[in-house]
């Protein structure tokens, strides 16, 4: 069998998702141009918190998620960040719930976050052009036809020996 493993490189080892994939907080990904990263909330977010003094604090109405996107950008700073539903989101340069209309790489209707009934939150690409990528965060087995993107470059895995 053939793996890669990213040897803490700066900006990553990425390999495309095929299918859907399990997200665990931390995990990033890129999608079009956007390097996102998936997070739980820190806290729970409730209406009813108050601060030690007893006052309710006040702001927009929670999500209803626990998980939230972070847009990261050059130098690691955070740009943006898209509360989760419960029910997860769609992206893309056109349609869905988180929209990234001025970036040119990722699809009108590019992929998904849900949660399935496990609990668990995955990421599904919808047949986009440039597809996406998850970022491999420990030794990952690689199979026949696997794209793996490492800084400006893309290699594809071609081999009819590897199963």
């Amino acid at each position: 069998s053939l793996s890669i493993e990213d040897l803490d490189s700066l900006n990553g080892t990425f390999i495309r998702v095929r299918g859907e994939v399990q997200l665990n907080p931390g995990d990033c990904f890129l999608a079009g141009r956007q390097l996102l990263r998936f997070e739980r909330f820190e806290q729970p977010l409730s209406t009813k918190a108050k601060a030690a003094d007893g006052t309710r604090y006040m702001g927009s109405p929670p999500s209803g998620g626990d998980f939230k996107l972070v847009q990261i950008g050059i130098g690691n700073i955070t740009q943006n960040i898209y509360c989760l539903s419960e029910a997860g989101a769609n992206f893309g340069r056109e349609q869905g719930d988180i929209v990234f209309n001025k970036d040119r790489f990722m699809s009108g209707r590019h992929a998904q976050i849900y949660p399935r009934d496990d609990g668990r939150y995955y990421l599904n690409d919808l047949h986009s052009s440039n597809g996406t990528w998850l970022r491999i965060n420990k030794r990952c087995r690689l199979y026949h036809g696997d794209l793996i993107f490492l800084g400006q470059q893309l290699f594809r895995i071609d081999s009819s020996d590897i199963m």
